[in-house]
């Protein structure tokens, strides 16, 4: 069944989010079933599918394989959060026990593994580039995780090598459901400079959210967080306002150490990435307005370029856990 409408329209994509999370809600409980975990699945499925939500919009149409390969997207996203957790000894995700807390990292490893294959295996039920383009943001994601990981407790870690961890872990599932919205209006290859932009604005999204994080720690407002700055800078994952303040601690006496950033540094540090996560936001624009004079399928790029400044102006103007929930 098919029903079109205009892209972004909020009922739309009410109804869709909520057929979504009906299937995503049954395969969980099948594969927690097999152990006896059933109940434990509302930890997975109750996201906030900001990625479906960009597929639908580039959509424009609502159709059974859009619901399939986001349920396909959700579930790979849904895995990567599951092994996250393993790695980084994680109690709470969405405000409940992780996996890995509740039934230990061996548990959860294996549930983990068992939603990407179901997620894979279900991607590979269209074309075969689509199946294609699964794998290899899969592949990127994890790839970035690994990155993340070697570079833990590195205070020399710099701000490209955080980028390039961004590029994999954020935007290449972004970029996925751009392709998956793309597929369905018609059109699933030539959109170089549209895939361009998204991968940008998922930099700028994550940038933002550091950002949040780490405003949030610094003024006791983290229980408002999803997550806590204070958390992964225990771990050793320095974000961009975290180097970006060690770099300044390198020119102190103390050195490029954490117990030697100010109050100063740290608010330089916030200023300077938000200035960079709008640059990369402006970045975007530059690519979708290539992708304009390109032709890049003029529907496409209309539908990018409505998300990409409606996604900017929340940026501006409301805390990043609003952003993801916003109907554009």
């Amino acid at each position: 069944m098919s029903r079109t409408y205009a892209g972004g329209d909020a009922d739309a994509f009410s109804e869709f989010q909520h057929e979504l999370a009906i299937e995503l809600k049954r395969e969980y409980d099948e594969i927690l079933g097999r152990f006896g975990l059933a109940e434990h699945s509302a930890s997975l499925y109750k996201g906030r599918y900001f990625r479906s939500r960009l597929a639908h919009h580039v959509a424009g149409t609502h159709t059974s394989t859009l619901l399939d390969h986001c349920k396909a997207l959700e579930m790979l996203h849904t895995a990567t959060l599951v092994h996250d957790d393993i790695i980084d000894k994680a109690v709470l995700r969405r405000n409940l026990p992780t996996l890995t807390n509740s039934f230990g990292p061996d548990e959860a490893l294996l549930i983990g593994n068992l939603i990407s294959t179901r997620g894979i295996f279900i991607a590979a039920s269209g074309s075969a580039p689509m199946t294609t383009s699964f794998v290899e943001a899969y592949d990127r994601v994890n790839t970035a995780q690994e990155s993340e990981l070697r570079f833990r407790g590195r205070l020399d870690k710099t701000a490209e090598q955080y980028y390039t961890i961004c590029r994999g872990k954020t935007s290449a599932m972004l970029e996925l459901a751009f392709l998956i919205g793309a597929a369905e209006a018609g059109r699933y290859d030539g959109h170089a400079h549209l895939l361009l932009a998204i991968r940008e604005i998922g930099i700028a999204f994550q940038v933002v959210d550091d950002v949040e994080d780490l405003a949030a720690w610094l003024e006791g407002a983290e229980k408002d967080r999803s997550k806590s700055a204070q958390f992964d800078i225990d771990l050793g994952n320095y974000t961009l306002p975290v180097v970006i303040a060690l770099d300044a601690a390198a020119k102190t006496p103390a050195g490029r150490d954490l117990s030697a950033i100010d109050k100063q540094m740290w608010s330089e540090a916030i200023a300077t990435s938000t200035d960079i996560a709008y640059r990369h936001l402006e970045a975007a624009e530059q690519e979708i307005e290539r992708a304009r004079e390109l032709s890049e399928s003029p529907v496409v790029v209309t539908r990018v370029d409505a998300w990409s400044k409606n996604v900017t102006k929340a940026l501006h103007t409301k805390k990043l856990d609003s952003v993801v929930q916003t109907d554009f």
